[in-house]
């Protein structure tokens, strides 16, 4: 695990009806090859470190809660967990996709949707940087 996520104060990960679970120990998923109808996929796993601006770590977690994750699972993608580390106003998330399109062409559909540019408020303007990297298990 990285060292920004051991330092995580609060753990939580999403269940089936969405409501953030408080949890002590979460196993990540990575990179995993699945086969369905006879196809091999690779299921991509992306995590997601964001610099939240100042004072507003909260209001982009809610914001996030309500309308990021619901709309994220509606195309297809898997949130393995969410995090904060409130005195680095950081929010960190994983999240993975293993459907026929590939994960580019579903996260460029995800951000050209008209459901996306809907967000009201935008999550965007709470964050002052964003760092993302594929990771690959080591099992």
């Amino acid at each position: 695990m990285c060292p920004t996520c051991l330092n995580a104060k609060a753990l939580f990960f999403f269940t089936n009806d969405t409501r953030l679970t408080s949890i002590s120990n979460i196993k990540f998923l990575t990179l995993d090859k699945l086969k369905k109808n006879g196809v091999i996929l690779t299921m991509a796993t992306q995590l997601r470190l964001y610099t939240i601006n100042k004072g507003k770590l909260d209001e982009f977690a809610k914001v996030w809660r309500e309308n990021v994750y619901p709309l994220r699972l509606k195309f297809g993608f898997k949130i393995q967990g969410a995090w904060t580390i409130p005195e680095r106003n950081e929010f960190i998330w994983m999240l993975s996709y293993d459907g026929p399109d590939g994960w580019e062409t579903q996260d460029k559909a995800y951000y050209a949707s008209p459901e996306r540019a809907a967000l009201n408020p935008d999550p965007a303007q709470y964050i002052a940087k964003i760092e993302h990297w594929f990771v690959n298990s080591i099992s």
